[in-house]
């Protein structure tokens, strides 16, 4: 065996407390999953419909967790990224497999999303200083971005994105907190009881917004496609070793996979708390004061985040309620730019490989290659949101992308289980039952989207 290899590999971590330590992965995915989302639409979804949906937040978020544990669990066992699991589904191919060419449409739509969203990021500056303008903000951020990400380690990554996990929940948790200290937005008990019937919005535009929620609330499907990469730079893999027969390796192997799965677990909790806290807002309070004839239900974005810093203020206080605002606003939204970067970077860096574009000839030379498509996805996106300046629409375009892309997600998550994965280190029965569960649930929700999609253009 290469004496290298056998350095690298460690035993896992036997306490909880020790796998606590190598938590990070999660913590990255977790910044880019709480963006405009959350933000924006799981408040505006709460501001229409009230508690009555609350189940499906919570679904969203906790459904979609097995199958970024299962590609986690295939990364770790195979030494592979998800590209070249895509690989391997059966089907037609040109060049590569039909699925990698779907996921490289929804690649880009994705860094079109993200155009839409670094003028979102410029937001809370243009708020704070009243005077200027999102065009003087934008630059700014893409370079601030670019710098950050110049040498494509991960370490580089990590740490600024858990900084901002830390800002917005404490932000998210402060003000649904606060929500509490009032008479007139408290929530109660049988507001929460209300939220976990599984009632369906009857009114069709409720509905629409229930299932856009669904698609981008929790991991989407750039987050199940990113995870595995960022657990293998924070080293799970090379830790576990490359998989040999015995069961020195089984054991490894099995212990690191117990450390993914527990970082999977504490980022569901993380972002689940945050976007519940987002929903409770819309519910709360705008949903209240509508229904009490005390304001209207924003009809756009821009109206959502101004409603959104008048929510805080009222609720703490002019002064610490802009600050807190501000401070949460910019970093739910500049996490997900700044980490949507850095793993688009290394997306279309092993997209260029598996194509055939790229040959790494050593890690150093793939880092390189990944530091270059940090500098030019925020110019790419500094020119798209130039050109269009509507975040709505740009923002749209990818939701749709990331939504036509999850079943297909789920069929090759399933189809890796079942045929690829080794089968000392399959997950127990339970795991397994959920795994079918999330890939019913993503399967339903794209089928009826895409009816709905065809509906809408044969009904024009």
């Amino acid at each position: 065996m290469d004496e290298r290899i056998e350095l690298e590999e460690r035993p896992p971590p036997a306490s909880l407390w020790g796998r606590f330590r190598y938590l990070g992965p999660g913590l990255i995915v977790t910044g880019s999953i709480v963006g405009s989302g959350e933000l924006i639409l799981t408040t505006s979804l709460g501001a229409q419909a009230g508690f009555t949906l609350l189940w499906l937040i919570i679904l969203s978020c906790i459904v979609k967790v097995f199958l970024q544990i299962e590609l986690g669990r295939y990364a770790i066992s195979s030494g592979e990224t998800t590209l070249d699991g895509f690989q391997r589904v059966p089907g037609p191919r040109l060049c590569v497999s039909w699925i990698v060419w779907c996921w490289f449409a929804m690649a880009i739509a994705s860094v079109i999303q993200l155009s839409g969203i670094l003028l979102y990021a410029a937001e809370p500056f243009v708020m704070l200083w009243r005077s200027t303008s999102l065009h003087l903000w934008t630059p700014s951020i893409a370079l601030a971005t670019m710098v950050l990400l110049s040498t494509g380690r991960y370490r580089i990554v990590e740490l600024p994105t858990t900084i901002m996990v830390f800002l917005f929940t404490m932000a998210s948790l402060l003000i649904g907190l606060s929500l509490q200290g009032t008479e007139l937005y408290a929530i109660k008990g049988s507001d929460l009881m209300s939220g976990l019937r599984f009632a369906v919005p009857e009114r069709e535009d409720w509905l629409n917004l229930a299932i856009g929620a669904f698609g981008v609330t929790g991991v989407g499907a750039t987050e199940l496609v990113w995870y595995p990469y960022w657990c293998m730079e924070k080293g799970y893999g090379k830790f576990a070793g490359p998989r040999r027969e015995g069961p020195d390796w089984v054991e490894r192997a099995r212990g690191w996979i117990r450390v993914m799965q527990t970082d999977a677990w504490v980022s569901l909790v993380v972002y689940t708390s945050a976007t519940v806290a987002f929903y409770f807002l819309g519910a709360a309070v705008l949903n209240r004061d509508f229904l009490a004839g005390r304001g209207e239900i924003p009809s756009n974005d821009k109206q959502s985040l101004e409603t959104l810093g008048a929510i805080y203020t009222r609720t703490l206080g002019r002064s610490l309620g802009e600050a807190v605002f501000i401070v949460g606003a910019f970093a739910v939204l500049y996490s997900t730019f700044f980490v949507a970067t850095a793993s688009g970077a290394r997306l279309f860096a092993d997209f260029g490989r598996v194509v055939g574009w790229f040959r790494f000839r050593n890690e150093d030379h793939r880092r390189r290659c990944v530091a270059i498509l940090c500098l030019l996805i925020p110019i790419f996106c500094w020119i798209v949101q130039f050109s269009f300046r509507e975040p709505r629409t740009l923002i749209l375009i990818g939701a749709i992308g990331q939504f036509c892309m999850l079943p297909f997600i789920a069929l090759a998550t399933v189809y890796l289980r079942y045929c690829h994965t080794d089968p000392r280190i399959r997950p127990s029965r339970v795991a397994d039952s959920f795994l079918w569960v999330a890939f019913g649930f993503m399967s339903a929700f794209g089928i009826y989207k895409a009816i709905d999609e065809l509906r809408k253009v044969f009904s024009a």
